[in-house]
């Protein structure tokens, strides 16, 4: 795909009735091939570099002919599935691959703790930050942890991500005890021309594993709330897997709540053609 193919789709998308083209950038998914791209549907397929599978983007009108088309991807990812699907989709073979939820706190200004063993993360520090991340793989489904690249250009606030979000403090905050990092939390602030006021995004959360339940992932959020309230943020956003309830439990006891109306799911394809039933 290139950038005008890109630019074409994102101009048009929201004359869909359904999508799976969101939060999208064109870094995301410029090695992905654009199959179909018409007034019924768009389809663009691709191997997401996370979960190194084929995953098919898709914009359509008609539940029955995106069906049709799917059949000739089996085994791939499906993002954004509408809830009004799921039982359907599960009847024809797919596969429940991952279901996240938004949490909000919608007021962080009476967060008022501050820990001494939380830093902020430097370039040299990208490398070990990866590994903690990579480490932490399958806690939550969909996770696989990211690359040293992707935490240098987190920490220099160049990433696409937060250029397409507009978004201000980047920042990766680490848990220090002994001169070691023990656990690492991505944040930033988006949000800054919304009624409500701007957003401190909980990105991401890892803890080494041999020190996991030590009260590590709470220090590093409530740190990171403390200083995003002095920054300016009002509100907090973070999203987890319906699965991960260790997370959860942490974010609830924190003051996060879910938001029940909404999820994201993500499924797998059949591994073989379908019959519409």
């Amino acid at each position: 795909m290139n950038i005008i193919e890109f630019q074409n789709i994102e101009s048009k998308i929201e004359d869909y009735t359904y999508t799976s083209f969101k939060y999208l950038s064109f870094e995301d998914i410029k090695n992905y091939e654009v199959k179909k791209n018409t007034h019924d549907m768009i389809i663009i397929h691709g191997c997401d570099q996370m979960t190194k599978l084929d995953e098919v983007i898709y914009a359509c009108h008609d539940f029955d002919l995106l069906m049709q088309e799917l059949n000739n991807y089996p085994n791939s990812l499906i993002k954004h599935i509408p809830n009004e699907w799921v039982q359907k989709l599960k009847a024809l073979g797919f596969l429940e691959y991952a279901i996240f939820r938004d949490y909000w706190i919608q007021d962080i200004t009476s967060f008022n703790d501050k820990y001494n063993q939380v830093l902020i993360a430097k370039l040299e520090d990208a490398k070990i930050i990866s590994d903690i991340t990579k480490e932490n793989k399958g806690e939550s489904r969909s996770f696989f942890g990211e690359h040293e690249d992707f935490m240098t250009t987190w920490i220099l606030g160049t990433q696409s991500g937060l250029i397409n979000m507009k978004a201000t403090h980047p920042r990766i905050y680490l848990y220090k005890e002994k001169n070691q990092i023990l656990g690492v939390a991505l944040t930033c602030i988006y949000g800054h021309d919304h009624i409500k006021g701007p957003v401190l995004w909980m990105r991401e959360i890892a803890v080494k594993k041999a020190y996991h339940h030590q009260g590590i992932g709470k220090k590093l959020i409530l740190t990171a709330l403390f200083n995003a309230k002095n920054e300016g943020a009002k509100r907090s956003f973070l999203m987890a897997d319906d699965l991960n309830r260790h997370a959860i439990n942490l974010y609830e006891k924190i003051g996060y709540k879910p938001n029940l109306e909404e999820q994201e799911i993500n499924m797998l394809t059949p591994k073989s053609a379908f019959m519409l039933k």
